[in-house]
């Protein structure tokens, strides 16, 4: 997939940004539950997510930026990014063939008066199991 992001702002782990995930099969409005602490439907601190997961975090980054915390504010972009899914999903509620969407959000403030969303993903895909 051809990807760019823009970041206006630094992100460190003391900046406790969190990554918000909801994916939803579209067929039948399925919300995947989270798999494996990542995948699906998840809530996880930004420099958590790309400490503990790079195989499925590093994936989205250019070549040439480091897939650590702090990341810098900047415009990244990777012509060739990917995502990564794994044989959890072949055992999701009604099986894993389908159209699915899944929206990624960057939040600070998670679950506070003053929560912001700094930016946003959608991406739209389908699935089939061979």
């Amino acid at each position: 997939m051809d990807l760019t992001t823009t970041t206006l702002i630094e992100a460190t782990a003391e900046d406790n940004l969190q990554i918000r995930k909801v994916t939803t099969r579209t067929t039948d409005n399925y919300e995947v539950p989270c798999l494996n602490g990542i995948a699906g439907t998840c809530t996880i601190e930004l420099c958590t997510a790309i400490a503990t997961y790079p195989e499925y975090v590093c994936s989205l980054f250019p070549n040439d930026v480091p897939c650590s915390c702090p990341l810098a504010a900047s415009v990244y972009y990777n012509p060739s990014a990917y995502v990564t899914f794994t044989s959890e999903w072949l055992a999701i509620d009604g099986g894993v063939n389908g159209d699915y969407n899944t929206r990624t959000e960057v939040v600070a403030n998670l679950g506070f008066a003053n929560e912001t969303i700094l930016g946003c993903l959608d991406l739209q895909y389908t699935l089939v199991a061979i």
